[in-house]
This record gives C-alpha cells, sequence and structure tokens, in this order.
C-alpha cells in the first residue's frame, strides 16, 4: 500500500484518517464504507433477502462479467435463496485495497429447492432437492464505485459442493481429497 501525508492542519487523529489516501486515490474511509457495504451484502444474505442484497449493485453492474444491476441480482439471489432457504455466508476474510473489496466466506445451506435460473454455474439446474446440508468455500472480489458494486466475480467449491450434495463420487484414494479439510 502507498500511504500519502496527512494534512497538517487537522487536529484529531479520526479526521487525519479521512485524508490518508490507499491505493489508486482512495482513502482510509472510503475502503472502510466499501468494506461496510460488503458487509450489509453479507447481512441480507444471511437474511435471506434478496432485494437488500440487490441494493448493494450499481446500475449497470456486473455478476460474473455479464451486466445484471440490482434487478438481475435479486433475480440471482432470490434462485439461490430457492434452492437454499437457509442460505448462510460465515465470513472467515474481509479487506479492501483501493476500490477492490475481497472476502473469504464458508456458505452453508439446506438443498430444499430447485432454482428457475442456471445458479452456481447451472450445476444444480433442473436437479430435484437432495435434502443435503453443504458447507462450501467462496472468495469474492468485489470493485466499488460511490459506494455500490460495479463488479463481481467469485471462486467457489463446486466440486465439493456436489460431491457434498451426493451428485458426485468422493475421492476413492486413500489419502482423501488433499485439496479441502476434513469433514
Amino acid at each position: 500500500m502507498r500511504f500519502g501525508k496527512a494534512t497538517p492542519a487537522l487536529s484529531s487523529p479520526r479526521t487525519i484518517s479521512t485524508f490518508i489516501s490507499i491505493g489508486a486515490g482512495m482513502n482510509v474511509s472510503q475502503v472502510d464504507a466499501n468494506k461496510a457495504v460488503i458487509r450489509r451484502l453479507v447481512e441480507a444474505h444471511n437474511r435471506q433477502d434478496a432485494f437488500a442484497a440487490a441494493a448493494c449493485f450499481a446500475p449497470g453492474g456486473t455478476n460474473h462479467g455479464r451486466v445484471a444491476g440490482p434487478s438481475g441480482m435479486e433475480r440471482v439471489y432470490r434462485n439461490l435463496y430457492a434452492a437454499f432457504p437457509d442460505y448462510h455466508w460465515e465470513l472467515q476474510t474481509l479487506f479492501g485495497e483501493g476500490d477492490w473489496v475481497a472476502l473469504h466466506v464458508v456458505q452453508t445451506g439446506t438443498h430444499l429447492g430447485t432454482p428457475e435460473l442456471p445458479v452456481f454455474g447451472g450445476l444444480i439446474h433442473n436437479v430435484a432437492p437432495t435434502g443435503k446440508t453443504v458447507s462450501v468455500a467462496n472468495i469474492h472480489l468485489y470493485q466499488m464505485r460511490d459506494g455500490l458494486i460495479v463488479r463481481h466475480t467469485a471462486v467457489r467449491d463446486d466440486l465439493g459442493m456436489m460431491r457434498q450434495m451426493g451428485l458426485l463420487p468422493e475421492t476413492q484414494h486413500a489419502g482423501g481429497d488433499m485439496s479441502r479439510p476434513d469433514r
């Protein structure tokens, strides 16, 4: 990180932190504000509130390279919650730099529904509910502008999710799957 110089005329540490620049034209309070938006997104997911989660996105904001905006994201989230009515993110790590926020979450939920949209890469589209509970590592990257998400991409352990749902076989190796924690 590159730190700039604080304006000498400022007297309180809180005020000074507002003017310390981080990265490309952002300051501490902007990074913290961006992280707060992502915390609201996590909280909305944990209430299965598609409208509140989608409200974190800017008009024209993208999801995995596709323009979605708030209305498109609301449809995506409604489908996630339809498939997993107890959808939940346990926040592991959250950090920001410049206009980017990244987080590592463990996504949990019980597969009790069938989504209309091909969420999770279409892997569970037209799959009958399994009743299985999953715990899946996710890394999400969000680019922010004016307090809203303008770009989202993620990496999820979809293979692990499919195995936990009984849709793919577990490894047959005696050492197990070395890329995942023991369950």
